[in-house]
C-alpha cells in the first residue's frame, strides 16, 4: 500500500505487486512532479531521475494442497478415460435443453401467429394466407434473431431502446415511408394486446416474440404496400 498524505488529509493506492523494486512517484496538481519522504529515494534505472521505490521481498505463503479431489465432497464422480474425453450433453449442465424439430417450431409459430394481430391487419383471406406462408418459412430465423438480440437487450424479452437498434441493424428506415417515428409508433401498436395475449407478462415497453412477427407485418406493410398503392394510383 502507498500513502501520501496532504495536509490533514491521507490517501491510499492499495496494488498487488510483483515480488522485485517499483519505482515511483507523485504529480501534483497534474503539473507538479513530487516524492514522498516516506520511502526511499534512488534514481530510475540507468538516468538521472530520482524516484520513491519499494521493494517487495518473495511471499513465503503458499496455497495448502488439496486433500482430496473438490468433486468428491459434492457429488459422485467417474473420471472418463482418454477415449471418452469428448463433450457429453448428458453429462453436462445442457442436459436438459431440447433442440428445435421442425415440430417444435411449427408449434411455436402456430402459438406466436395465433395471438398477434395480423389478422386485424390483412383482411383479405388470401392475403392472410400468403402473409402466414411467408413468415412460416422465415420463422426459424425470426426465432432465433429474437433470441439473439434479448440475449443482450432484457431476455426473455426485447428493450425499447434494443428495438431501436434491431430495427437500424434489419435497414427498416427510409427517406419515403418510414422513418424512427414510424418505427415507434409500428411498436407501439404491434404491443397492444388481444383478450388471448393479455395474460403474458412482460415488463413495461418491452416487446414479446409473437409481437416481432406484427412489427414485421406492419413494417412491410408500411414499406411497400404504401408504394403498391402509389404506382397503381400512377398506372
Amino acid at each position: 500500500m502507498i500513502e501520501v498524505a496532504k495536509g490533514i488529509v491521507s490517501y491510499n493506492l492499495s496494488l498487488f505487486l510483483r515480488p522485485g523494486t517499483h519505482f515511483f512517484y507523485f504529480i501534483k496538481g497534474g503539473k507538479h512532479y513530487m516524492l514522498s519522504r516516506k520511502y526511499e529515494k534512488g534514481l530510475y534505472k540507468e538516468t538521472n531521475m530520482q524516484m520513491n521505490y519499494i521493494v517487495i521481498h518473495d511471499r513465503d505463503w503458499r496455497l495448502p494442497p488439496m486433500l482430496a479431489p473438490r468433486h468428491v465432497d459434492w457429488m459422485e464422480y467417474e473420471e472418463s478415460s482418454d477415449d471418452d474425453s469428448g463433450f457429453d450433453k448428458s453429462k453436462s449442465i445442457f442436459k436438459p435443453f431440447r433442440l428445435d424439430t421442425p415440430h417444435s417450431l411449427h408449434r411455436m409459430f402456430e402459438h406466436d401467429f395465433r395471438i398477434c394481430k395480423v389478422n386485424k391487419l390483412v383482411k383479405e383471406k388470401e392475403d392472410y394466407l400468403s402473409v402466414k406462408a411467408v413468415l412460416s418459412k422465415h420463422y426459424p430465423m425470426i426465432k432465433n434473431m429474437f433470441l439473439a438480440t434479448t440475449v443482450d437487450s432484457s431476455y426473455p424479452n426485447l428493450s425499447f431502446n434494443d428495438y431501436t437498434l434491431w430495427c437500424q441493424k434489419c435497414n427498416f428506415v427510409d427517406k419515403n415511408h418510414v422513418n424512427v417515428a414510424s418505427l415507434d409508433n409500428i411498436m407501439i401498436a404491434s404491443m397492444v394486446r388481444t383478450d388471448t395475449a393479455r395474460s403474458i407478462e412482460t415488463g413495461k415497453g418491452e416487446m414479446s416474440r409473437f409481437e416481432m412477427l406484427e412489427v414485421i407485418v406492419r413494417v412491410a406493410m408500411k414499406k411497400f404496400k404504401t408504394e403498391i398503392m402509389e404506382n397503381e394510383k400512377k398506372t
